[in-house]
């Protein structure tokens, strides 16, 4: 019952959330990076839809804002925003891909960015959130591998992260 209650509380139009307007944040590497998984649909009727999705950030917590990264396939960035009356593990995001800059472009999807007892178990287990400790001796050799799957976040306004 609980967990129809947060699915069904989010299934309204996603027009009416705003994902625009919020600060630019950067990755800074001399802290520890925080590297969240995330699952993101249209809407959460079928949550056969989720599909992952990374975000690196230097919180504990995915803030209201705009990330960015580099992947072969591109430039992306992607904007969260609360939804009011939501809990803050509900997250709406509007993606620009490819280069993308208009708001026009933007895609729009719910995203799912922590974990949630209303949630199911399954599902539950694979929002994670791993960190990158900035004194970690072998911070190079990791950070090359979230890179290599995941792309590479920007630590400035078109300066993307490679390493120490």
């Amino acid at each position: 019952m609980k967990k129809s209650v947060l699915l069904g509380s989010v299934l309204m139009c996603l027009s009416a959330f705003a994902v625009d307007g919020y600060k630019d944040i950067y990755v800074q590497n001399d802290q520890d990076i925080y590297v969240h998984t995330i699952y993101c649909a249209e809407n959460l009727s079928n949550l056969s839809k989720l599909k992952p999705s990374v975000v690196y950030t230097n919180t504990k917590d995915i803030e209201k804002g705009t990330y960015y990264f580099n992947s072969v396939y591109g430039t992306y960035s992607s904007t969260f925003n609360t939804i009011k009356g939501q809990s803050k593990s509900v997250r709406v995001r509007g993606l620009l891909t490819k280069g993308q800059t208009l708001k026009s472009q933007m895609k729009k999807d719910i995203c799912l960015v922590e974990k949630n007892s209303e949630l199911p178990k399954g599902l539950n287990r694979k929002i994670q959130k791993d960190i990158l400790k900035s004194n970690d001796p072998s911070w190079n050799q990791k950070m090359k591998r979230y890179m290599t799957y995941f792309g590479t976040p920007a630590y400035a306004k078109g300066k993307y992260l490679k390493t120490k």
